[in-house]
Order: C-alpha cells, then sequence, then structure tokens
C-alpha cells in the first residue's frame, strides 16, 4: 500500500498490518520483502520486522529456493537464505 510517499503492506482482508515506513517495496515471498529506506535496500518479514539489514543498492524478491539477487555498487551477487541450517 502507498501513501503520502511512503509504503506498508496489508494484509489478504485489507487491513493495514505494516505502517506505512518505507521509501519502495515489493511484494512479499516466503515471508521476505524487499524494502527500501534511506537510500539502501533490505528485506522486511510480514510483521514489518527488518530480516536482512539495508545493505544494498537494489534488491529483487527470494525465489522458492531461498534465493535472491542482490546489488551493491555495480555488482550484482545472489543471497541465500538457510545457508547454515
Amino acid at each position: 500500500l502507498y501513501q503520502n510517499g511512503n509504503w506498508g503492506f496489508a494484509d489478504r482482508q485489507g487491513q493495514l498490518v505494516v505502517p506505512y515506513t518505507f521509501d519502495d517495496a515489493d511484494s512479499f515471498r516466503i515471508g521476505y520483502a524487499p524494502v527500501k529506506l534511506g537510500g539502501l535496500w533490505g528485506y522486511a518479514g510480514e510483521d514489518g520486522t527488518i530480516l536482512i539489514d539495508y545493505a544494498f543498492d537494489e534488491a529483487l524478491g527470494f525465489n522458492g529456493s531461498g534465493t535472491a539477487p542482490v546489488k551493491r555498487g555495480e555488482a550484482w551477487e545472489l543471497i541465500k537464505l538457510g545457508i547454515y541450517e
């Protein structure tokens, strides 16, 4: 959801569950959503908690296997969830 220049998230019933906090955001995939604040991207959980800190110039959503492309400077790389489980 977008309001007054900021993005937030709603549940399936349309109720706001994460306040309008972010400069930009994308959809949740496997419980993580790319969110932008202060010029950098990180990943938020479904309750709005930042799960992966703001460290990327660009960030795309995770795929079903827990991998997401992120960009730092001019270089794209992949990050992977759960590699230490």
